[in-house]
């Protein structure tokens, strides 16, 4: 290998995840300042470049399939809904073959679930269920100080009906219990998920 061909390859070594970094920079500015149906779907496919173009990193189909749950509940109409969805649940499997023990990951899938129940309560309702509560339980087990299985777990609680255990009542020392993680949770990466802090004090808030 000539000494050019070497330059030329660690150049290209610390040039990926210079690139890497800026990309998901830019895409999360996005997601943070995005609404509506429009604006998630276009962070959807900034985090979908992003995969394609660094297959070995899981974040990036992470944050295109939040992106896509995301605009399944502005949705309207329930084609589009179920569009969206599966795109996401494509997403986090591919989060999940690149790393399949970690807790933010399968949290998502929880999260894929509630949308694909949100979309059709009556339909998906007996079949999700169960991939909810399987994947809530799997990343809390992963990681107990991850506070967003445990806003979510709240969310499915206080929209369950009463006879099952559900119910604003039900669901409030479960939130409780989120905000106390989310409030000790601490990442030293900066493009660590940090969503459900505000949305979890929002049903708090709600349920004073």
């Amino acid at each position: 290998m000539t000494m050019m061909t070497i330059l030329l390859v660690t150049l290209t070594a610390f040039g990926q995840p210079r690139k890497y970094s800026k990309s998901m920079e830019h895409a999360l500015e996005m997601l943070h300042e995005a609404s509506g149906v429009e604006g998630y779907l276009i962070c959807a496919d900034a985090f979908g470049d992003i995969a394609k173009k660094f297959g070995e990193m899981w974040m990036p189909p992470y944050y295109s399939a939040y992106s896509l749950i995301i605009a399944s509940f502005d949705e309207i109409d329930y084609g589009r809904k179920q569009e969206y969805l599966t795109r996401a649940g494509l997403s986090i499997d591919q989060a999940l073959a690149l790393n399949p023990e970690e807790s933010e990951v399968v949290a998502l899938s929880a999260f894929h679930s509630l949308g694909m129940m949100a979309a059709d309560p009556e339909a998906n309702g007996p079949i999700y269920l169960e991939d909810f509560n399987y994947a809530v339980g799997r990343a809390k087990a992963l990681n107990p100080d991850n506070p967003r299985p445990i806003y979510m777990d709240g969310l499915l609680r206080e929209n369950l009906p009463d006879y099952m255990g559900g119910g604003g009542a039900a669901a409030r020392p479960i939130y409780l219990l989120a905000a106390e993680k989310f409030k000790k949770f601490q990442s030293e990466d900066p493009f660590w998920p940090e969503w459900g802090a505000e949305l979890n004090q929002e049903q708090l808030d709600r349920l004073q």
